[in-house]
């Protein structure tokens, strides 16, 4: 297990590891996962929860990031970071992490994200959202180190 994060009124926590799963534990009920999902192409990485308490974002060694719909343990997204920096070969996603009380009150689902790209993101997640492509906006990017961001 790579990360285990507890949702926001931490009746639940989700986990994810080098098995390629994401897991969704109810603390209420423990003895086994309540959903088990196995669509991550690659290792997870990292995982949070949306502010909704019905999607996990994770992210994976091949660069993407995922949200789970833990009530359909289904993939509402797919969002390749390959696309932000086409000129290297990889983008393991090391860290993913909700923020929480924000300053900017417009959004609700804000993360940050720590890549090998030496670049850090803020983004802003919409599950509501019509589209795929709606989903997921990059609000910020952040430069200066000089190797891969393990942890924001």
């Amino acid at each position: 297990c790579y990360k285990a994060m507890f949702n926001g009124n931490d009746q639940m926590i989700a986990t994810c590891g080098s098995d390629r799963m994401v897991c969704v534990w109810d603390l209420r009920k423990a003895a086994k996962p309540l959903v088990i999902n196995k669509d991550s192409e690659s290792c997870v990485m990292a995982c949070d929860w949306a502010e909704d308490n019905k999607h996990v974002l994770s992210s994976t060694m091949n660069g993407v990031i995922n949200s789970l719909n833990i009530e359909t343990n289904k993939f509402v997204l797919k969002h390749d970071t390959l696309a932000l920096t086409p000129d290297i070969e990889s983008n393991i996603i090391y860290s993913l992490k909700a923020v929480k009380n924000h300053p900017n009150k417009k959004t609700t689902n804000l993360f940050t994200i720590g890549a090998e790209n030496q670049l850090i993101y803020m983004c802003d997640y919409d599950p509501s959202a019509k589209y795929e492509a709606w989903l997921l906006e990059i609000l910020q990017k952040y430069e200066g180190h000089s190797y891969g961001i393990r942890d924001v």
